[in-house]
């Protein structure tokens, strides 16, 4: 509810009408018009200019605490279909059954999804049964389209956010069409790469708790 009446806008307009007020109180109520404004008005205005230097950094540090407020919301509504993923994504070795991807844990998500991206390009230490891949593949398939609705609020993030996960929908919706033609460790190579773009944007842009 303060949002909708708090902006820059009617701030400015409060203050002009403080200033038509000053204007028009000096020249009807003063004996002397030329002393008010010399000894009064410029005080005055200089006080008031002031005290609107300070309503407007008041004002920007609120709005500026709302604004990353919402898109911690909306990154953290992202990242809960990142993690759906993920956990499909332990049967791999170099994935830790710890593994949480969490924002505020950059480092280790990128040691983490760096290792399993490096695992599923060399391919020759893969242990996944065909039953674990088919787990993959029915997951990316139930949530290919919840993942595709979600491309606007990835837009209202960042151009890194919405490129890395408009990325993300394109090989989710390659594996989950998979067939004996496609290939498999490749398409997730690259899924896990796209995820990591995802990560690296919101540390970048500093969207997670107690970023400063």
């Amino acid at each position: 509810m303060g949002q909708k009446y708090l902006n820059k806008s009617n701030i400015m307009y409060a203050c002009l009408l403080i200033l038509v007020y000053l204007l028009t109180h000096g020249i009807v109520s003063s004996d002397a018009v030329i002393g008010y404004y010399k000894g009064s008005l410029i005080s005055e205005l200089t006080g008031m200019f002031l005290e609107l230097v300070i309503v407007l950094l008041v004002f920007n540090t609120y709005q500026a605490r709302l604004d990353k407020d919402k898109k911690k919301e909306k990154e953290r509504v992202l990242r809960k279909y990142i993690i759906f993923i993920i956990k499909k994504l332990k049967v791999f070795d170099s994935v830790p059954a710890t593994f949480s991807f969490y924002a505020e844990n950059h480092n280790d998500n990128h040691a983490v999804l760096t290792k399993l991206r490096d695992e599923l390009i060399d391919g020759s230490e893969i242990n996944i049964s065909e039953d674990n891949v088919a787990d993959i593949v029915k997951h990316c398939q139930v949530d290919i389209d919840a993942i595709t609705a979600l491309l606007p609020v990835a837009s209202d993030l960042s151009s890194e956010h919405f490129k890395a996960w408009s990325r993300i929908v394109f090989y989710v919706k390659k594996i989950s069409l998979i067939d004996t033609e496609n290939k498999f460790q490749e398409d997730l190579s690259k899924l896990v790469d796209y995820i990591k773009d995802f990560d690296d944007a919101t540390s970048k842009h500093k969207i997670f708790n107690d970023a400063n």
